[in-house]
């Protein structure tokens, strides 16, 4: 079975993936049970952490292992590189403004996931 060029970038965006979604559950279960009333901003983050973080993290990460499979040298190697941790690092700040921040942040860093998002579909 022939296996992903893209391995490593498909891992650490799992891997990623993973962590955001580990939050979510967290948050979940504790808000779920009334252990902890958490306030909105937290609320925001839980919602927005799984709907555009691990989930849009695995789909960027299906879709390298998936379309890569059996090219023995990929053109792009290093956009994709760069397009993983990009992702990772925008989708993060993303979920993580919505815990620190009300302001015009939030569409600002929202613009730059979306064009992280839009560049993974090239």
């Amino acid at each position: 079975m022939p296996t992903s060029p893209y391995r490593s970038e498909v891992r650490l965006l799992l891997r990623s993936a993973l962590i955001l979604f580990t939050f979510t559950v967290v948050v979940g279960i504790l808000n779920g049970t009334d252990l902890v009333e958490f306030d909105r901003k937290a609320l925001l983050t839980h919602v927005h952490a799984g709907t555009l973080g691990w989930i849009t993290m695995s789909v960027i990460a299906a879709a390298f292992w998936l379309f890569a499979l059996g090219d023995a040298r990929p053109a792009g190697r290093s956009f994709v590189s760069m397009l993983s941790l990009a992702a990772i690092l925008s989708i993060t700040a993303y979920a993580l403004t919505f815990l620190t921040t009300t302001g015009v942040i939030r569409p600002a860093v929202g613009a730059i996931v979306l064009l992280v998002i839009a560049l993974t579909l090239i």
